[in-house]
């Protein structure tokens, strides 16, 4: 027997997912981290959270300052950058 939790699941992956990979410019293979979303938040949400995690986004009132932790590596403080890829279930 299924759970309704496993179940669901199982058809998220069906239904294919976006992910939103933010890397560290300086490590790059080894600072990196990787979100799967639900495709029903759409690539241009996905993008704007990117943009909101690295720190570019044009929708900051003031952009983060040199001591904010926003758009910096948690692990060596290196600029982030992200990139966005949609796969489909079959994937």
């Amino acid at each position: 027997m299924t759970s309704g939790v496993s179940k669901e699941r199982e058809e998220l992956r069906a239904a294919g997912e976006i992910r939103l990979t933010i890397k560290c410019a300086a490590f790059p293979e080894t600072h990196v981290k990787t979100l799967s979303l639900q495709p029903q938040m759409g690539v241009k949400t996905a993008e704007m959270l990117g943009t909101l995690l690295c720190g570019t986004s044009p929708f900051y009132l003031r952009k983060p300052g040199p001591l904010s932790p926003i758009g910096k590596c948690a692990t060596c403080g290196g600029q982030l950058s992200f990139e966005i890829e949609e796969r489909d279930g079959d994937a």
